[in-house]
């Protein structure tokens, strides 16, 4: 059998013969099957969230250099739940309260006003200080970085912080995350939260005022309060992992722009593809970037972003006050333990103001021992439902937690040695 010998092939380069067909060479590169299918992939292709960008970024040029990529959002099912949330606990408490009947459901509503107009005022004036505070950079301050060196001198700032701002726990989230991205310790963030919504100059004077001067429980709610703020922050300053406190949009280094919890660590993968079509498309640079319109601008974010999130805790307090009469709880809270733990509770699940809670104990006065009247003015402030989420703000669910059990069992413990103390 005769052998066929291969036939010459004609280089398509120079019409130069040569006796052995060229073969083409082939990179021997093993990539991802995810990395191939979307360089097969049509013009616009879908992001897989497994695909290795470096590696795409690598090849994308000699490839398909018009293949254009699309990050899906990582993520989406919790931004989703976290979003639906509040609206569900909205519609839950009106609910509840429609079923109670026309009463209830009437107080429900007036109480819900009530409460809204009672903290848009706080949640504004937070807003602004926080929107002032965010230009300035006060990292690079060196008042700042000597305020914040170490634990003692960050405790003694957060607690001027708190004696100077006319705040209550309405305000002090918005502050405290602005503090946190500037680069605060944990403990000084911690202390701030705590201590601001007792110490402060409006809480104290109508506090005064209430009582008409009785300093036993004006200096007996600064100096509960002030403890409280302390022990939690000392404590959490020694977590050993202080970052996983926070949320990412308060850690250190996160912008205006990481909302729902969402920190965003670099460009987003298109800008990162494609950076000088980005580039070109992106508006000049405008001087006065820190002016009047973007004051106006991070102020009404921060209000806003607060505003949506204190919701549903001022529809449960709402629910509650028009659904469950206060006597319950005072029927059921008889004697120097049972008395602080009812009122503790009352307190929380009311979430008066601390601007106003004072006129609200002073109907307990003669009634329940005068530890369990301090526990309310202290517990409130600090964990109520509405503060519960306005800690989302800046700090995780774990750290709420964390937080309402320290407040909690030190809250309780001096009220009931006051309610012994003073029998």
């Amino acid at each position: 059998m005769t052998k066929k010998r291969s036939t010459p092939a004609k280089s398509s380069h120079n019409g130069s013969f040569h006796p052995y067909p060229i073969q083409p060479e082939r990179p021997s590169l093993h990539l991802p099957a995810s990395l191939i299918q979307t360089l097969e992939a049509p013009p616009v292709a879908a992001y897989p969230d497994s695909l290795n960008v470096d590696l795409l970024l690598k090849f994308k040029a000699a490839s398909k250099p018009d293949l254009k990529i699309e990050a899906r959002p990582a993520g989406e099912p919790g931004k989703i739940v976290s979003r639906a949330l509040p609206v569900s606990l909205i519609a839950l408490s009106g609910l509840t309260a429609w079923l109670m009947g026309k009463v209830s459901f009437q107080n429900f509503w007036n109480i819900s006003l009530g409460l809204l107009i009672e903290v848009i005022p706080f949640l504004l004036s937070g807003a602004i200080l926080a929107a002032l505070i965010a230009p300035l950079r006060p990292g690079d301050l060196k008042i700042w970085k000597l305020a914040t060196r170490n634990r003692a001198n960050a405790t003694v700032t957060a607690l001027g912080m708190g004696l100077l701002l006319p705040v209550c726990e309405c305000g002090t989230a918005s502050i405290a995350r602005q503090a946190n991205r500037a680069g605060a310790p944990a403990g000084m963030s911690i202390v701030f939260l705590l201590a601001a919504p007792i110490l402060n100059p409006v809480t104290l004077l109508v506090t005064y005022l209430a009582f008409q001067g009785d300093w036993l429980i004006i200096l007996g709610r600064a100096g509960l309060a002030l403890v409280v703020a302390l022990t939690v922050g000392l404590i959490l300053s020694w977590y050993p992992r202080p970052n996983e406190l926070f949320v990412p949009a308060a850690t250190p280094g996160a912008g205006p722009d990481d909302h729902d919890g969402h920190h965003h660590a670099g460009p987003p993968v298109h800008d990162r593809l494609h950076p000088a079509a980005d580039s070109e498309a992106a508006p000049a640079h405008r001087p006065g970037a820190a002016g009047f319109n973007n004051f106006l601008e991070r102020a009404a974010r921060e209000f806003m972003e607060a505003l949506r999130v204190v919701l549903p805790g001022i529809s449960l307090a709402a629910a509650f006050q028009a659904c469950v009469p206060s006597h319950y709880f005072l029927d059921l809270g008889q004697g120097a333990l049972f008395s602080a733990v009812a009122l503790m509770l009352l307190a929380g699940l009311m979430s008066i103001c601390s601007s106003a809670d004072a006129f609200v104990a002073l109907s307990f006065a003669g009634l329940l021992p005068t530890g369990s009247i301090l526990a309310f003015l202290v517990f409130g402030p600090l964990i109520n439902l509405k503060s519960i989420f306005l800690f989302r703000l800046v700090l995780t669910w774990r750290a709420i937690g964390l937080l309402a059990l320290l407040c909690f069992s030190l809250v309780l413990v001096a009220a009931v040695f006051f309610n012994y103390w003073l029998a």
